[in-house]
């Protein structure tokens, strides 16, 4: 809230349909080929994996690293708005989901 206004984004049930098919649908492009590379970390060349670190926490990291590019490819070719910085935290958007009980 500010300023007694809700300031992001609010869905509720009714936009569950069209989140699901994007969801969906970024599944589909995006799942095999970063499940491909997560699944062969030990491969890479990394101070991390010679010394051994848990393929979990390289994993973890990994895949900060791509969500945020992800994020800055969609924000550079304007289709999101470019998330403000929160001390502390870091950058992101966030929203809320209203569900009936």
């Amino acid at each position: 809230m500010r300023d007694s206004r809700v300031c992001v984004p609010v869905f509720s049930q009714k936009d569950n349909e069209a989140i699901q098919e994007i969801e969906a649908l970024l599944e589909h492009i995006l799942l095999p080929p970063i499940a491909a590379w997560l699944g062969d970390l030990r491969s890479l060349k990394t101070t991390a994996t010679k010394h051994n670190v848990s393929t979990k926490e390289i994993a973890n990291e990994c895949w900060h690293i791509l969500f945020g590019r992800m994020n800055e490819l969609l924000v550079s070719n304007g289709l999101v708005a470019a998330p403000p910085f929160k001390e502390g935290e870091g950058r992101y958007l966030q929203s809320i989901e209203l569900y009936q009980l």
